[in-house]
């Protein structure tokens, strides 16, 4: 024997209410973290290159300068990436944040033996991912 359903239409349910005093402004808003994609090629037989752990982003506001905390396809000093002669290669180094006033940076490649090398100045972008 079957059972005959109740056919009364159900009620849409009403959601709750929810209060949050929570002021927004006593939280620091984090921005992501800054992408530099580097390709560069070689153009002479057994180049190698690396990135010093020190290498750091130099900001226009008042001078923060933003770690490196990853590297991407290439070897931290002391260690050297080989490169093929007339190829192109790509890597990436990934930095913590900019400064949330930030407009322009410089990528600064501190390295003991060999002093400062510094990339002309970035315009920062909305995405903070950068192709030199």
């Amino acid at each position: 024997m079957k059972k005959k359903l109740n056919s009364t239409p159900l009620k849409p349910s009403t959601k709750p209410i929810v209060e949050m005093d929570i002021n927004i402004d006593k939280f620091p808003l984090i921005e992501a973290q800054v992408t530099i994609i580097i390709e560069l090629m070689s153009f002479c037989e057994g180049d190698a290159i690396s990135i010093p752990r020190t290498s750091f982003l130099l900001t226009d506001v008042g001078s923060t300068k933003c770690k490196l905390l990853h590297v991407m396809n290439i070897a931290l000093s002391p260690n050297k990436t080989c490169l093929t002669l007339d190829k192109a290669h790509t890597f990436v180094l990934i930095f913590s944040p900019l400064p949330k006033g930030c407009k322009l940076f410089e990528l600064v490649i501190q390295s003991p033996e060999k002093g400062f090398k510094l990339l002309a100045n970035f315009k920062r972008n909305k995405e903070d991912v950068y192709r030199t």
